[in-house]
């Protein structure tokens, strides 16, 4: 339950009713529990002013239960019962928690390079989830002792690519990617391996999908994903 988030609708309603005292059970699935001071109908005959209609704002929690793919199936059911009297039950209604769930997978090619030729490093990642993924970002980084320019070949239409300095890498960095469910999507950039580099090195390399979120923009209510890597080597031959 959302504190402060419930509200009584009396639109139509023929009758006296007030704001109910809200109770919350603790953990998750907790009931809510509405208590009404006495409420009055308007004695005329009519059922068609004898309604009225509690709303109230839940949130679903960031739990195992509630996570992956495929998505989630919540069912839930009110009651109400009146004094001493016996309780009614509401149909089932179903809600489906839905999120992405990202896979990345890494190539390089060739497998076997010499000092000073180029290597084509190509990412591909995919929305295997049951929701869009927004805000994605890809890292990968590369070691400045072993690589040199890394150049863009190819990413998705309007998605960021950058290159930056970190300490003894350079950071090789795609972002502001969207992915709908089950779309792919592929970025790709090449290297060029340094002439100092002494044969019968095998180099490895991962690259990480660093940031998904459930909702586009900067949103207080988004939940972020889970890093994912993928890794691949290059031998070097001489």
């Amino acid at each position: 339950y959302v504190a402060g988030s419930m509200s009584l609708v009396t639109t139509g309603f023929g009758g006296v009713v007030l704001d109910p005292a809200v109770g919350v059970g603790t953990g998750s699935g907790g009931d809510v529990i509405f208590t009404f001071t006495p409420v009055t109908v308007t004695a005329n005959n009519l059922t068609s002013d004898n309604t009225f209609v509690v709303r109230f704002a839940a949130l679903v929690l960031d739990e195992a239960g509630n996570q992956g793919a495929p998505a989630t199936t919540l069912t839930n059911q009110a009651q109400l019962k009146a004094g001493s009297g016996p309780g009614y039950s509401s149909g089932l209604v179903d809600i489906t928690v839905v999120e992405p769930k990202m896979t990345i997978t890494k190539v390089m090619t060739p497998t076997e390079v010499l000092p000073n030729s180029v290597v084509t490093v190509t990412l591909t990642v995919q929305n295997v989830g049951s929701s869009t993924a927004f805000d994605v970002q890809v890292v990968d980084p590369i070691t400045t002792s072993l690589f040199a320019n890394p150049t863009l070949v190819e990413k998705p239409v309007g998605v960021g690519f950058a290159t930056s300095p970190s300490g003894l890498e350079t950071l090789v960095v795609f972002s502001g990617d969207t992915l709908p469910v089950g779309q792919s999507h592929q970025y790709q950039f090449t290297l060029t391996l340094n002439s100092d580099i002494a044969p019968g090195l095998r180099i490895t390399n991962t690259a990480v999908v660093s940031q998904t979120t459930t909702l586009p923009g900067v949103n207080v209510n988004e939940r972020s994903e889970p890093e994912v890597t993928a890794t691949d080597t290059v031998d070097v031959i001489g």
